[in-house]
């Protein structure tokens, strides 16, 4: 003898299909619920890679290296860049428009700039301090020139070595210009480095392109050449110092300013052939003072 639900209860029906209800709600909230979450482990996942790649020059915690090491075979140059800020670098975009404030170079004699060149033999130094700096993708159109030191290269882009410093370039006859720093003519501290001496992978020993770079006083001149049109950046020395290796208070010339200025940095001091390190570094810095128009400019 069946029976009827009262009023209030359930039949046999409306109660299977609350269940079925219930059930296919359940399972949609499951996979919403598993689709949001595998979204946020996502882009968690995205956060900690950008975290964990930290910019050149900088470790993942935001810290720099030591300010003055040296890690070449002989007379490489390495500087903790992480204190500079950004900029512009030189390529084959079109230069921008600029005051000039002259059109004639400074006088030298190019007789006398018989140190440097344009690192034509590639890649032939090595050691942890050096990093590539030969081919096509690391040249610029740029030219230095230091009548003081005797200098006249090719400068070339540098990066930073596996322990965040600013490499040295891997030809003694070329200087390196830091490619996340200003570049030249651009307002900030442009950072350039190159060898005093070295040996090279087949065992010969030269003078580098900043053998004479000791030779440079407040006053004297460098200048940075742009290839393409001729224009110039004319920079005057302002000071001069020498730096243990190891001193970490070096990290103040590598600081960003406001001002256009160049540091140039090399090794002197005493070699140490265990070590393969000097023990000093020569640093020379200068402000902008000039610049030199191209031909078509200045008419």
């Amino acid at each position: 003898m069946s029976q009827n639900s009262g009023p209030g209860e359930p039949g046999p029906w409306r109660t299977l299909i609350w269940i079925v209800a219930v059930v296919i709600s359940a399972t949609v909230c499951s996979l919403v619920a598993f689709y949001i979450t595998s979204e946020l482990l996502d882009d968690g996942a995205v956060a900690g890679a950008s975290a964990d790649r930290a910019p050149a020059g900088e470790s993942a915690t935001g810290g720099n290296a030591a300010a003055l090491e040296d890690a070449d075979s002989r007379g490489a140059t390495q500087i903790s860049p992480g204190a500079l800020a950004g900029g512009p670098i030189p390529g084959d975009e079109e230069p921008p428009e600029e005051l000039f404030t002259t059109t004639k170079l400074p006088d030298f004699d190019p007789d006398t700039l018989i140190y440097g060149g344009a690192g034509a033999d590639g890649a032939i130094l090595a050691g942890p301090g050096i990093v590539r700096s030969s081919g096509a993708d690391r040249r610029t159109n740029w030219e230095m020139i230091v009548p003081s030191a005797q200098i006249h290269a090719s400068i070339v882009r540098v990066g930073v070595t596996p322990s965040n410093l600013l490499g040295a370039p891997d030809n003694p006859e070329v200087i390196g210009w830091w490619e996340d720093g200003p570049a030249p003519g651009e307002p900030g501290n442009v950072l350039m480095d190159g060898h005093r001496d070295y040996r090279d992978i087949f065992g010969n020993v030269g003078f580098g392109v900043c053998w004479l770079l000791t030779e440079t006083r407040p006053g004297d001149l460098i200048i940075v050449r742009d290839l393409r049109d001729a224009r110039a950046y004319v920079y005057t020395v302002t000071e001069v110092h020498s730096v243990a290796w190891d001193d970490p208070s070096g990290d103040r010339f590598l600081r960003s300013t406001e001002a256009s200025i160049l540091t140039l940095v090399t090794c002197e001091g005493a070699f140490d052939e265990e070590t393969h390190n000097y023990s000093q570094r020569r640093v020379v810095i200068a402000e902008l003072t000039d610049r030199v128009a191209p031909p078509s400019v200045g008419g």
